[in-house]
């Protein structure tokens, strides 16, 4: 996505900060939570990030498919770009919160 044509300035960025926030994610499941969860509460962590992760992928492809069958013009599929830009926003919100409630 950081490298697609499709997005502008402003979602490249939300994409930015959400894979920043993956990473914090990743790297606070190896270090803190594997040392202080149970590993129900891990798993659980981890299938919360990964429903998120899932719902920017299938935001991504709705989008993306429109906007190349409308021939890439700005005026398509705006309401798809919409939602991509919630779910991007709910996503990296959804990382951080799994990352401060122990």
């Amino acid at each position: 996505m950081l490298s697609s044509e499709m997005l502008g300035n402003d979602l490249i960025e939300i994409v930015g900060e959400l894979q920043a926030e993956h990473a914090r994610f990743n790297r606070w499941m190896g270090s803190f939570a594997k040392s202080s969860l149970s590993l129900e509460a891990t798993f659980h962590r981890n299938a919360a990030a990964n429903d998120a992760v899932r719902r920017v992928y299938e935001a991504w492809i709705s989008y993306s498919s429109l906007f190349e069958e409308g021939q890439r013009k700005v005026r398509v599929a705006v309401s798809e770009r919409q939602v991509l830009e919630v779910v991007l926003i709910e996503a990296k919100a959804s990382l951080a919160s799994l990352q401060s409630t122990v």
